[in-house]
């Protein structure tokens, strides 16, 4: 008996149990085809802009929506409009499909799990100095939010949120117009286009968190030279963290590659300028390059290297104190290894200290660095060339330590930069067998430099002051053995002082002296002298003989330019030697009046002869003189010996004055010849001769006559 009313039990529970599911089926199937009707679809689209409308400041709105609801729905021309803006949506589609998540329907959210948009497009502007886009989706701050136990009409979604594995975006564009100001280092075009967008992401929009995976963003840049855009990596953001990683950016010009972490900064609040000035980061750069031509937007000096410029980063920190772990520079087989702490990047007191662990420089770029000096020479001694050191200062000064290493010798230098007005340096160097020729302008004979350098001062004009030290030991300058060179140079009131020692073994030079400004007209004063002096190391003049000189030297010039040019000069030969020769002492001297006299002299008087030469000595007038009656007596010959047979009988340099030029030279020379024996000793192709005589001339000139 009991069996018989157990097996009745269980028969009734199964058949009210397929009745209740068959009545949940049937009324199910009613809804979906209650769904479908047109009247309930368009209360659907009222419900979803209204959801959308509370939640953003933006305003949506749907033409209709079709497909099978509610398990695929298609959204059909879309379009949301900024607050304030009537020049047209920041966002309009023609097509979007859309899964919606059952079980977040029943609780009265739409959950998005795919959407994928058909043509859409994206029109930025500014409006009153704000993104309209940024106004479009700004949260409310507040949300109305009904319960069903409250009076009123509850909405039938209570918030809007985004679940999306797979979010596609076809043939989508953007646009920017005038009024967003682009940073014009970019040089992309104005207003600015982005066609041929294609997206396919994975996207999840929560009230407090945000994430996007872009798995695959590409888009055409026309009139530009970046070409094109890839985009790929990962987006996150809650209440806590922000997150990039592994992005990966890409041009015609460069590529990016990179991640970043932030904390703590919450996107959805109002304060994201203080947070991010608050927030700790850390932040990773790896396989990224830059060509020349894009740097050089930003950077003007960068050279122009063929290879681009290839990056990597790691740091941590926060805008108060940032810590680079590690900073590598490539370009093509040239590097820089470098590491540091940056303090206060916002503010004034912004500092740095920096470890340079390691820069080598290739000769392909050094060549590219120093092509402003046309340097022809090979630089292939400077292939293994290292730079190590230190480097620490702030927005006002700099202090360094640094180390150079060459196949070709080495240096060391330290000093301190202050950026003041005046600026304000110090500069200590020690060189060791550095050979520096490829650097100067005569590449053909060897410079190699052993010693110290010391130099500090204030400003780089005329008004500037300065002092410098320098001593050499043992180098060779020119191809030419320098045993030691010392050189002591003040500058300070426009006048430079100068005092130096040089001996190259026996020979020894020493001098000082001044250069300073008079009005605006530089005036140099020296004097010195010179013990055991072989001209032979220096010049041919004697052929291969050798020499030994000794004397003294003084000379004081002022003037701009060789027309202006007054002063002096003085020779004091002692005794000396040119091969089995022995000169006898011997001197010159000669000097010239300022040309603000009437009439200018020009007086020298020497062991070999005495002159003077006063008259009219501005050497351009002269020359032009010169020229001029020289083409005339060119002609004369060519007309009245030549017969006109010979008219390739020219001179090199010919002018011929013309009637308005009343210009007039007038010349006298006086000579007194002394001793040409002594100085046919300096010149060896002079004639043997000995003679003691007079030669007075003078010369007059004009256009007209001679």
């Amino acid at each position: 008996m009991f069996y018989r009313l157990l097996y009745k039990l269980w028969k009734y529970f199964w058949i009210t149990l397929g009745t209740l599911v068959g009545v949940f089926l049937a009324i199910a199937l009613f809804i979906i085809v209650l769904i479908q009707l047109p009247p309930i679809q368009s209360y659907i689209v009222s419900e979803v802009t209204v959801t959308f409308n509370e939640q953003f400041e933006g305003e949506l709105e749907i033409e209709r929506i079709g497909g099978f609801l509610p398990f695929v729905a298609e959204v059909h021309n879309g379009r949301v409009d900024a607050p304030g803006d009537t020049t047209g949506p920041v966002l309009r589609f023609k097509k979007a499909s859309v899964s919606v998540s059952w079980w977040e329907l029943l609780r009265q959210n739409l959950t998005v799990s795919s959407l994928e948009i058909t043509e859409p497009v994206v029109d930025l502007r500014m409006i009153d100095d704000e993104l309209n886009f940024d106004r479009a989706f700004r949260q409310r701050i507040e949300r109305r939010e009904l319960s069903l136990t409250e009076p009123g009409t509850p909405p039938l979604f209570q918030r809007l949120d985004i679940f999306a594995p797979f979010l596609s975006v076809l043939d989508g564009v953007l646009t920017m117009d005038e009024s967003i100001d682009l940073p014009s280092e970019m040089r992309l075009p104005s207003p600015l286009t982005l066609d041929e967008i294609n997206a396919t992401l994975f996207l999840e929009v929560t009230e407090s968190q945000l994430f996007a995976d872009f798995m695959n963003v590409s888009a055409a840049i026309p009139d530009s030279e970046y070409r094109f855009l890839q985009l790929q990596g990962q987006f996150f953001s809650d209440d806590v963290y922000m997150e990039l990683n592994r992005f990966r950016v890409a041009t015609e010009v460069f590529e990016l590659a990179f991640s970043a972490e932030a904390t703590p900064i919450d996107l959805f609040q109002y304060n994201l300028a203080e947070q991010f000035r608050q927030a700790e980061y850390r932040a990773e750069l790896r396989e990224s390059s830059f060509s020349s031509s894009f740097l050089n937007h930003y950077l003007p000096a960068y050279p122009g290297f063929e290879s681009p410029l290839e990056l990597e980063l790691s740091l941590e920190g926060t805008l108060s104190e940032l810590f680079v772990d590690r900073f590598q520079a490539n370009v093509n087989q040239s590097a820089v290894i470098l590491s540091g702490r940056l303090t206060d990047l916002l503010n004034e007191q912004l500092a740095y200290s920096i470890l340079l662990e390691n820069m080598v420089l290739n000769p392909g770029e050094l060549r590219t660095l120093t092509a402003e000096r046309a340097i022809t020479a090979s630089l292939e001694q400077y292939e293994l060339s290292t730079v190590r050191g230190e480097l620490n200062g702030n927005l006002d000064s700099l202090s360094t330590d640094l180390r150079f290493n060459t196949e070709a010798g080495s240096f060391s230098m330290d000093g301190d930069l202050a950026f003041a007005d005046p600026l304000r340096y110090r500069v200590n160097a020690v060189l060791d067998s550095l050979d520096i020729t490829p650097f100067l302008q005569d590449t053909s004979a060897t410079t190699i430099l052993n010693g110290e350098l010391a130099a500090s001062g204030s400003g780089t004009d005329r008004d500037s002051d300065f002092s410098a030290e320098l001593g050499f030991t043992n180098s060779v300058l020119f191809n030419r053995p320098l045993s030691s060179f010392i050189a002591d140079l003040s500058y300070s009131g426009r006048e430079l002082t100068y005092r130096l020692q040089a001996s190259d073994d026996p020979g020894e030079l020493e001098a000082d002296g001044t250069w300073s400004l008079v009005n605006d007209n530089p005036r140099i004063s020296t004097q010195g002298l010179v013990r055991n002096l072989d001209v032979s190391r220096y010049s041919d003049i004697f052929g291969e003989e050798n020499s030994d000189f000794s004397g003294t030297f003084s000379a004081s010039f002022q003037g701009s330019d060789i027309e202006t040019l007054f002063g002096r000069i003085s020779l004091e030969i002692d005794e000396s030697t040119i091969g089995a020769d022995t000169l006898r002492a011997h001197q010159l001297y000669a000097d010239i009046n300022s040309p603000d006299n009437e009439t200018r002299t020009l007086r020298f008087t020497s062991s070999f002869f005495d002159g003077e030469l006063s008259g009219t000595l501005s050497p351009s007038l002269l020359q032009d003189m010169g020229s001029h009656w020289a083409e005339y007596s060119l002609q004369r010959l060519r007309e009245e010996l030549l017969f006109g047979f010979d008219d390739e009988l020219t001179l090199d340099r010919l002018v011929t004055l013309d009637e308005e030029d009343d210009r007039g030279a007038e010349l006298a020379l006086q000579i007194y010849m002394k001793d040409l024996e002594l100085l046919r000793k300096y010149i060896p192709n002079l004639p043997e001769i000995k003679s003691r005589a007079r030669m007075n001339a003078n010369l007059q000139a004009d256009r007209e006559r001679l």
